[in-house]
């Protein structure tokens, strides 16, 4: 039977298309073994509305995106062992350049959550947060 209460967008991502509008509810754990840091991505390619990333040919995008990719996943490799590392680059507004890392153990997960909320990563300031 499906859960009419919770919104199944943000359940499956962390993330709803309908953000503060959503008439579903939007549970945010207080802990968690996955960190959800959204918009992180910013590589070129993923705004098309705007045009931007279509002077880059593919190759130069997908070499952006594993630059990217290799940078930030070291970066979470500091605090534990990373059991899943996904980084979105899906044109959808709310799932666009989110970066999903699921640790080992929850310990791994609220270090790597206070280390790294509040520093800043390409001129942004990163928000780390526990995802279902």
């Amino acid at each position: 039977m499906q859960d009419k209460t919770h919104c199944p967008f943000h359940t499956k991502t962390g993330a709803c298309r309908f953000g503060p509008r959503c008439s579903r509810l939007h549970v945010y754990p207080e802990k968690s073994c996955t960190l959800l840091i959204k918009n992180m991505y910013t590589g070129p390619g993923l705004a098309w509305e705007h045009d931007e990333g279509l002077e880059c040919t593919d190759e130069e995008i997908e070499e952006k995106f594993e630059e990217f990719y290799e940078d930030v996943h070291s970066e979470f490799l500091k605090f534990g062992e990373l059991v899943n590392f996904k980084v979105c680059r899906n044109s959808s507004p709310h799932l666009r350049g989110n970066v999903y890392v699921h640790y080992q153990s929850e310990e791994d997960a609220v270090a790597a959550c206070l280390a790294l909320s509040g520093r800043f990563y390409a001129s942004k300031q990163v928000l780390a947060r526990y995802s279902i």
